[in-house]
């Protein structure tokens, strides 16, 4: 073809691609056509027309002058020959005999043995099969990176609840409030009332707390907790007041003094518990029964000395209960390692008050001289901050779940 093109080209090979003109190249066409070369024409033609593509994308020129001569050549002789497929009527010809099949070439037959049929198919079957896959990936790539974006990793397994479990611990810190503190006395000679008297007084309380507890946590999926406490103090809030007097006139001297004390000797609360889990952090409020135990106690003495006589006279009473009231309030608690946590918990209590009555004799007194008093408190407030220290035992804390995938 080379030779050709130099042979048959060398007339329009030095002039301008762009001035060669279709009745040039269909008039080099038909001189190798009349030369008996029907299918090279063809193929020259073919050779020609890539020469003017290339130049057309190069922009060395806008037009394909092939494209004119498109029909003009006469389609190229073929003899068809049968297929030889029996060897006995040409001998043995094997795939290894070079020399027959280049004879049987030279004579334009062709001879086709079993072992080359399954050859040429396997070719076939691959380029298909490669041709297949290619137009699918065009076809449907978009498609399929959609899906395969849409398919995402597992989700890891969440986190096993922090706080849901089991703890005790130890408490301490302090209370305090205010009182209110009434008393009223009738004193009786006889039958008859001699005097009486009310007065009403307000004192503060306050003292330490000392204790423990115990309790129960659990975390829902959103993150709250849940749970319930009980604890036991020790306590020591209370209100003391010490008194005495004496006072000088004119024919005699008087002595008094008293001693009362009202107080809470232990406080219990029976609390539940709702919190948000921050990590470590728990804030939480709180709120529930509280019950302790209630003292109340008082001895009044009084002496009077008139001209050599004396008169005396005393009074003493004491009681304690067990009141039951409410609590409520607020804290945090914070998670230092992986069983331990630091708590510090405001918290207001309010137990009923307690009742105390108080019988007085005044010596030598003809007919006796009775004292009856009666002393009531109103309610036991308390306002108490404490701090705790807890161990988690985490005894029914559930494995976390892992999804096999």
């Amino acid at each position: 073809m080379r030779r050709l093109l130099t042979e048959v080209a060398a007339p329009i090979a030095s002039r301008p691609i762009t001035e060669i003109t279709p009745a040039e190249i269909l008039d080099l066409l038909k001189r190798v056509e009349r030369s008996g070369r029907r299918e090279k024409a063809k193929r020259l033609r073919a050779t020609i027309s890539a020469v003017f593509r290339l130049a057309i994308v190069t922009f060395r020129a806008d037009r394909d002058p092939t494209i004119a001569s498109k029909g003009a050549l006469a389609a190229p002789n073929v003899r068809r020959r049968a297929a030889i497929t029996n060897e006995k009527r040409l001998g043995r010809v094997t795939p290894g005999n070079r020399r027959t099949s280049r004879q049987l070439n030279r004579n334009t037959c062709s001879v086709i043995t079993v072992d080359q049929i399954f050859r040429r198919s396997e070719v076939m079957l691959k380029k298909l099969f490669a041709a297949t896959v290619t137009t699918m990936a065009v076809l449907f790539g978009s498609s399929l990176a959609a899906d395969l974006s849409s398919i995402k990793e597992p989700p890891a397994p969440p986190p096993p609840p922090l706080w849901t479990g089991l703890y005790m611990g130890i408490n301490g810190g302090y209370g305090g409030g205010n009182i209110t503190d009434s008393l009223s006395v009738i004193s009786l000679r006889g039958a008859a009332i001699v005097s009486q008297s009310n007065e009403t007084n307000t004192t503060r309380t306050g003292g330490a707390l000392v204790g423990g507890q115990v309790g129960y946590n659990y975390e829902l999926s959103n993150r709250f907790v849940i749970g319930g406490e009980v604890d036991m103090d020790w306590a020591d809030v209370k209100s003391v007041s010490y008194g005495s007097n004496v006072t000088n006139f004119a024919v005699g001297q008087n002595f008094s003094g008293n001693a009362f004390q009202v107080g809470l000797n232990w406080l219990g609360t029976a609390r539940l518990r709702v919190g948000y889990d921050l990590g470590r952090l728990l804030p939480y409020i709180t709120g529930g029964l509280a019950f302790g135990e209630l003292s109340s106690s008082n001895f009044s003495y009084g002496v009077t000395r008139l001209i050599g006589f004396g008169f005396f006279d005393s009074s003493a009473g004491q009681r304690s209960t067990t009141n039951v009231g409410w609590a409520a309030g607020a804290g945090a608690e914070y998670l230092f390692a992986d069983r331990w946590s630091l708590k510090v918990e405001y918290l207001f209590t309010q137990l009923p008050g307690i009742i105390r009555n108080e019988v007085g004799l005044s010596v030598p007194s003809i007919p006796l001289e009775v004292s009856l008093a009666t002393n009531s408190t109103s309610s036991f407030n308390t306002h108490s901050v404490r701090a705790g220290l807890n161990y988690h035992l985490n005894l029914f804390v559930p494995a976390p779940v892992v999804a096999a995938y």
